[in-house]
């Protein structure tokens, strides 16, 4: 089943491509003891420890909690992150702040939109409430895994980490419901990413996944460094890229290469986004501002 699983993730992120020679992905089982992805000369792989088999996979949840690690990794992979050497520590938070927003956007493409994974699934993911229900049990999983980096200077804490994830998840369903409604200016993205944001932290929380309504990162002592981060992956994936224009992720059909948004623009503060938020804040009696 492992295996099965694996293969089906990979399979599914390949068929997101229309130029396969871009789609060079790939996975080794027990090269190495580490979920991780290394490099062989010009080659990169993900491996896939032995130890993964005695990961409990009988429900729903585990698979997806499975296909949210992969993702993480697979991140990694997509954007040539072994292609970087990182100056400091600064640069390894920032790369691993990325692989969780950027792998969660990947894992909800391959959950909502690939055929293979799906078949392995037992409920009907296109269903809201059950696909809802899902994430949240899969997020309660991964946290955990989360709190296990608390004191490591590589990650965000886990509060931090579980955020980044979600702020992936409803980046993926803004984008995917901007694609099917064909509504693609900013202010467009602005209503419809608020809409999201608020709608999936209410729900995660009535689910239980939150102490409070809200993640409120305004005292948090890492926000200014995520902003930071924010500025700091721009110039790092630039640099991977040799600055030139496009998108990190080569041979993308059009559908995935606007739903992942893979491109890397100079950085700057979407205000349309904080003003539909504050505004969504303000309507629901939240005492908080982006």
């Amino acid at each position: 089943m492992h295996y099965e699983i694996v293969k089906a993730i990979f399979d599914d992120f390949h068929s997101f491509f229309i130029n396969k020679k871009h789609a060079k992905f790939k996975f080794l089982f027990e090269k190495k003891d580490e979920l991780k992805v290394y490099r062989t000369g010009s080659k990169s792989y993900l491996n896939i420890p032995r130890d993964i088999k005695y990961l409990n996979i009988e429900n729903d949840a585990e698979k997806l909690y499975l296909l949210f690690l992969l993702g993480h990794e697979i991140a990694h992979l997509a954007n040539k992150h072994l292609n970087y050497i990182d100056k400091n520590s600064f640069d390894t938070r920032t790369i691993e702040m990325w692989a969780d927003f950027f792998g969660a956007k990947i894992s909800m493409s391959i959950l909502l939109h690939g055929k293979s994974f799906n078949r392995l699934l037992d409920i009907n993911v296109s269903n809201p409430n059950e696909g809802i229900e899902l994430i949240a049990k899969m997020l309660k999983k991964i946290n955990a895994i989360y709190k296990n980096s608390n004191f490591s200077s590589k990650y965000l804490n886990s509060n931090n980490r579980l955020s980044t994830t979600i702020a992936g998840i409803a980046a993926f369903l803004t984008r995917a419901e901007m694609w099917a409604t064909r509504k693609l200016t900013p202010a467009d993205q602005a209503k419809i990413g608020a809409s999201w944001g608020i709608a999936l932290n209410r729900k995660l929380y009535e689910l239980n996944i939150f102490d409070e309504f809200v993640l409120n990162l305004e005292n948090d002592t890492e926000l200014d460094t995520i902003k930071e981060m924010n500025i700091n992956v721009v110039k790092i994936h630039q640099s991977i890229k040799g600055n030139n224009l496009g998108y990190i992720i080569k041979g993308l059909d059009l559908k995935h290469n606007f739903i992942l948004e893979s491109s890397y623009m100079e950085y700057q503060k979407n205000h349309l986004f904080s003003k539909e938020f504050n505004k969504k804040f303000q309507e629901l009696g939240i005492d908080l501002k982006m």
